[in-house]
């Protein structure tokens, strides 16, 4: 039983501190841009690959390129003074002047960082590489036309599928790297976080008493993960305020985390003598980083896993009756109009059309369809 309840703080422990790891690579991705630069990365290999051979893309490719990656990451709101407009029947965004402006890498949001299926299928229908896809599709026929659309739509989907397993891993191995320098900069120690659970149950009480502290905050975290900020100086007080708060769940429960005075000479002594004290606490580190890097998500089904057999072994989980709704199924609503694309064909088809009726696009009538 003590090995289990040690286990299980030493379970929450890792969960802050690799709450801490991803609040940074968090911060990082915002501060660097790196998810909005995956995006155009994206977006031009898509171009280059799929778009451009199926629209007939005209002979300044290049300068075609950089509009439709401007076209498909610039955030229609707010740009600043550069608008989206229709010149020459090709949708233009002149943002790149605005994003190279003094002091405005500052306000983030101004480029997207996802798109979604649905998104991608209602700009490309705006604009007018949409309106040459539908010329050159039409050349064989009607039927044509919505299989040209259905293979851009599943492409795009497949491109974006495949990007996220290489960006997943990228992050990943920063999240490692990170929590190398969380171990080191606060003095994570693998061996004497377990050994203290082991011999201190007092502090692995007040451990575990704050898992559903430290359990809400990952959930609530995951809600918040794709809430847009600000400002870049905004994510930076935001991360200093969570880091603080994280890392003080640990010290007020008195776990021994942090360069302490007595921690600081124990080391230099251990460092001068280069006794086997000194190259076990340096394992430790390294262990204790290797393992933050394992990521929230690893460590918050340790510690639900966890908590579930330290009740079973307790016997406080008594089967319990689970509550049983009165009543049949629940009733579906009733039907809405359709009054928003439900599909992202049907989103291409209303911007397609939108654009045509506000005199944006004038294609021919076959790819009108």
């Amino acid at each position: 039983m003590p090995a289990l309840d040690a286990s299980l703080a030493f379970a929450i422990t890792m969960l802050v501190l690799a709450m801490v790891v991803t609040t940074l690579v968090e911060t990082l991705h915002r501060i660097f841009g790196l998810r909005e630069k995956g995006l155009a990365l994206l977006l031009g290999n898509f171009y280059d690959r799929v778009l451009a051979a199926r629209s007939g893309s005209p002979p300044d490719g290049a300068q075609q390129r950089e509009w439709f990656i401007d076209m498909m990451t610039v955030n229609r709101g707010p740009v600043g003074r550069a608008p989206m407009t229709a010149l020459s029947r090709t949708l233009h965004v002149d943002a790149r002047s605005e994003d190279r402006k003094f002091l405005n890498w500052i306000w983030s949001g101004r480029r997207l960082g996802s798109l979604s299926l649905t998104a991608f299928m209602e700009r490309l229908g705006g604009s007018e590489h949409g309106a040459r896809l539908m010329s050159e599709a039409s050349a064989a026929g009607d039927k044509a036309i919505e299989w040209t659309l259905k293979d851009v739509a599943q492409k795009f989907e497949a491109f974006g599928q495949e990007a996220s397993e290489y960006f997943e891993s990228r992050a990943r191995l920063l999240s490692v790297v990170v929590g190398f320098v969380v171990a080191l900069a606060l003095h994570v120690d693998a061996f004497m976080l377990f050994d203290t659970f082991m011999r201190r149950p007092d502090i692995t009480q007040q451990v575990i008493a704050q898992a559903d502290k430290v359990t809400k905050a990952y959930q609530d975290a995951q809600t918040k993960t794709d809430a847009p900020s600000a400002t870049v100086t905004d994510d930076v007080k935001k991360t200093k305020q969570e880091l603080e708060a994280q890392v003080d769940i640990l010290r007020t429960a008195g776990v021994p985390i942090g360069w302490t005075p007595p921690a600081v000479v124990e080391f230099r002594e251990w460092w001068t003598k280069q006794s086997n004290a000194f190259w076990k606490t340096l394992l430790g580190m390294f262990l204790g980083g290797l393992l933050i890097g394992l990521g929230a998500p690893f460590w918050y089904r340790a510690v639900q896993m966890l908590t579930g057999l330290r009740g079973a072994a307790r016997q406080e989980t008594a089967t319990s009756s689970t509550a049983t709704t009165p009543g049949g199924a629940p009733a579906a609503p009733p039907d809405a109009p359709n009054q928003l694309p439900q599909t992202p064909i049907d989103a291409f088809h209303v911007a397609l059309g939108a654009a045509l009726a506000s005199g944006q696009l004038q294609p021919s009538e076959e790819a009108v369809g």
